[in-house]
């Protein structure tokens, strides 16, 4: 009796899969051609309805909203230095970048420069003063000094 059970249930999932790969297999059921709308009709239909909108917004991450910019508390960590040192240490850095560059002296070329800059710093996270030079060079570079 055991052995026609077991021999029952081979079949039953044999069949059970014989099924499922034909069923998996078998191409998708295409539709009647004169049931479906030309191409033109389906694009006038689309162009018809109105396009629908999310209702809700999802919140953005705080270090992702652009509207928190100046509140968003990017780049807190572990400090070495207090703001102070590290505004005294940027300045004997400036002082020696000026010592062995020469800068650009043109007010309306250090006018516009500085102008840009200070936008950035004025859309940023930044919570030191920035002083912006521009180094008389034939090389495209900018890197900024502590503080």
């Amino acid at each position: 009796m055991q052995a026609i059970l077991r021999q029952a249930t081979r079949f039953t999932i044999l069949g059970a899969l014989a099924a499922s790969t034909a069923l998996a297999q078998s191409p998708p059921p295409t539709s009647d051609p004169a049931k479906v709308a030309p191409p033109s009709e389906q694009q006038q239909k689309s162009q018809d309805q109105p396009v629908q909108q999310q209702d809700t917004v999802n919140p953005k991450n705080s270090k992702e909203d652009v509207d928190a910019i100046g509140n968003r508390n990017v780049g807190k960590g572990i400090n070495f230095y207090s703001i102070e040192k590290e505004i005294a240490l940027g300045k004997g850095l400036a002082q020696e970048v000026e010592r062995s560059s020469k800068l650009i002296d043109d007010p309306v070329v250090t006018e516009y420069v500085n102008r840009v800059g200070q936008n950035l710093v004025r859309n940023s996270d930044a919570r030191v003063p920035f002083t912006i030079k521009v180094i008389d060079s034939d090389e495209v570079n900018a890197f900024a000094l502590p503080g």
